[in-house]
């Protein structure tokens, strides 16, 4: 898990750190924490790195790009990460929440309080499955779900390769995989793969290529099945039905 603090308070930035690391440990999560003292800063991040972060705690108040405006450039790449602000004023709420805030906190703020919030969003997270979730040496770890061109197969190990081009070994079952993102745009081409249908650059009938360049083969028991889903998925996305 990803979560980003962006305060121009080094002292709140360090007590947010400690609570973050706190939480995520209970819940069993490895967590990178990535730590900013202007929404400048984070916005230099995230031109490199879209979509680093899954959830933002960001100060409201903050010299150069405020957190208003760095939540709102934020969302405009993001719809799925979750946003929770600080601030010493409570009348800056009803701006905060034109950006669709999580949460806020304020100052000064109860570290039980904070926890209690930093817990409830990352059970957000998990029950609107927008993360995919896995574990390595007993840690768990999560990607979102958009961040996954496919999951592969090979042997007792699945391989998730992500948009960015990295590849994620672990431990674990297709099924398991598979059920992870039941219902959502992922499909299963052939026994050992699971793809993205977002990811999809091409594709012929027994064939098809991912936006990386990867090929991936259909299987003969999975064709008519995954060409119905392509389908569906296509309906969908120019406004023809649910998926």
């Amino acid at each position: 898990m990803r979560i980003a603090i962006c305060d121009d308070e080094q002292t709140v930035n360090a007590v947010l750190q400690k609570l973050v690391a706190e939480v995520v440990a209970e819940l069993g999560y490895q967590c990178e924490i990535g730590l900013y003292s202007s929404g400048d800063a984070l916005l230099q991040t995230l031109e490199v790195h879209p979509r680093q972060f899954q959830i933002y705690l960001l100060d409201i108040e903050m010299a150069g790009t405020n957190g208003l405006e760095t939540a709102r450039r934020i969302r405009e790449q993001d719809a799925d990460a979750i946003l929770i602000f600080v601030t010493g004023h409570r009348e800056l709420m009803p701006e905060a929440f034109r950006v669709l805030a999580f949460q806020y906190i304020v100052k000064p703020f109860e570290q039980e309080s904070v926890k209690g919030i930093l817990l409830s969003a990352v059970r957000l997270l998990e029950k609107h499955r927008t993360i995919y979730t896995y574990t390595i040496r007993k840690k768990k770890h999560s990607l979102f779900l958009s961040q996954i061109e496919s999951v592969e197969s090979q042997g007792r190990k699945l391989i998730i390769h992500t948009t960015d081009g990295q590849q994620i070994e672990y431990y674990g079952r297709m099924k398991d995989a598979v059920e992870k993102a039941a219902g959502l745009t992922f499909v299963q081409p052939h026994r050992s793969y699971l793809i993205n249908l977002e990811q999809v650059k091409n594709l012929e009938s027994w064939l098809i290529e991912m936006r990386s360049g990867a090929k991936i083969s259909i299987s003969n028991l999975h064709h008519d099945t995954f060409h119905a889903a392509y389908r569906r998925f296509v309906l969908a996305r120019t406004g023809g039905v649910r998926l």
